[in-house]
């Protein structure tokens, strides 16, 4: 399988466990009733994903977990117990699914500059903390569940899931020329959680 088809499956995956709701995005159809239930499950998602779900989470036998492991840990398991949240829980939810169950590595939960946006970018061939305009290969791949995008990582591949942001993220949307790694794993041995069935 190449990066492309697993991240095509990672956001396969968070879509059909949080059924894209997001709490914060500008197309979203909802009624006030459905408003309401969002807000409260993000509520509940935010007390489980600072708090109770962290301590519910038991690592894999071996060397303990880094904090910001156990925090991107934490926000997943949140996803699927509340589903609906923001860009960050669904890129924390990609990343483990594409870190307990695909094979393309390294997996990066990353941020765009100036524009408040996670997202995950899979495969290799790119600068990951280098200038996003100049990616330009088919070996990896971003999976973008929030805006409900999946492509390659080449110029054509970025400009129309730019395009798309530009679409759905709240005026103004001007992301710097760099992006920011948050957090890798370079193998499925990295992985210290099994969260997915």
């Amino acid at each position: 399988m190449t990066a492309h088809d697993d991240a095509f499956a990672a956001c396969k995956f968070v879509k059909s466990t949080c059924g894209v709701q997001s709490i914060n995005r500008l197309d979203d159809v909802e009624t006030s009733e459905t408003r309401h239930v969002r807000q409260m499950m993000f509520t509940h998602f935010n007390k489980f994903a600072t708090g109770e779900g962290v301590s519910k989470l038991s690592p894999l036998p071996g060397t303990p977990p880094s904090d910001q492991m156990t925090q991107v840990a934490a926000w997943a398991k949140s996803l699927m117990t509340f589903p609906v949240g923001t860009c960050d829980a669904m890129a924390c939810l990609a990343l483990v699914y594409l870190a307990e169950k695909k094979t393309s590595f390294p997996v990066s939960q990353m941020s765009l500059v100036d524009a408040d946006h996670v997202f995950v970018v899979v495969g290799t061939g790119i600068a990951r903390n280098g200038p996003w305009s100049q990616w330009d290969t088919a070996n990896a791949a971003i999976c973008d569940p929030w805006a409900d995008y999946v492509g390659p990582c080449t110029r054509t591949g970025v400009q129309t899931w730019m395009e798309k942001l530009g679409q759905i993220c709240e005026a103004p949307f001007a992301p710097a020329a760099t992006m920011s790694t948050m957090f890798e794993i370079a193998s499925r041995a990295d992985w210290k959680y099994k969260l997915i069935p």
